[in-house]
């Protein structure tokens, strides 16, 4: 479905020449680092667990759906609430807001968003061919920073230096630092000792202060 909303070049008329545009704000640094998923969805099958959760699908008894979470049990219809917030691995915690759902065949799922927040992350770079394997696998996360220059793009080795006549330039990686804009930017790295993580970005702009990436990521927690 189309969204309708201003046209920039023609609201900029409208509003008026010449306004200021408003400074960036850098992404806040921190002894932390959240993901969110742009969506979540696992199948439910009777006696298995939600991958890093304690809700778990007992099965359908009298007409509804009774699920265990931390223990207790819940009863629940197609479109309800399933949320669980806890302890997803060493340093690692994860707030999961899913709703159930079936499909035309009759089967049960639960989809929605899941915030992964790591403590304390240390990131360190690894080849971009390393292979990663994990029991808990979290994709689709979303990307967007701004990040002036002195610092890093959040929860990798990467600094901005600032820009120059052959781009952006990152220190903090093994590999060749010059970045045009419009170039894409993947990162492979360790945060934890059991958590790994892989940018697929993209730099939308650079400028003397800072630069701005979006993009996507993949969060293995072992």
């Amino acid at each position: 479905m189309l969204a309708c909303g201003p046209i920039p070049e023609v609201d900029g008329i409208l509003s008026g020449v010449g306004e200021p545009t408003p400074e960036p704000t850098p992404t806040p640094e921190g002894d932390t680092i959240t993901f969110q998923t742009v969506t979540y969805r696992v199948s439910l099958v009777p006696g298995e667990t939600i991958p890093g959760t304690s809700m778990t699908y007992v099965g359908e008894n009298n007409g509804a759906y009774e699920v265990s979470i931390d223990g207790l049990p819940a009863y629940k219809q197609p479109a309800d609430s399933l949320s669980w917030k806890g302890i997803v691995g060493p340093g690692v915690t994860g707030r999961y807001n899913l709703r159930l759902a079936t499909t035309i065949l009759g089967e049960l799922f639960a989809a929605g968003t899941v915030n992964i927040t790591v403590l304390n992350p240390f990131p360190i770079e690894l080849p971009s061919n390393q292979e990663i394997t994990a029991p808990l696998y979290f994709n689709e996360l979303v990307a967007q920073y701004y990040v002036p220059v002195g610092r890093a793009i959040p929860g990798t080795s990467l600094v901005y230096q600032g820009s120059s006549e052959l781009g952006a330039e990152l220190t903090g990686t093994a590999g060749y630092p010059y970045f045009a804009q419009g170039d894409s930017l993947r990162w492979t790295g360790q945060l934890r000792d059991n958590v790994f993580l892989r940018y697929n970005l993209r730099i939308l702009t650079i400028t003397a202060e800072g630069m701005r990436v979006a993009g996507t990521a993949e969060l293995w927690v072992r």
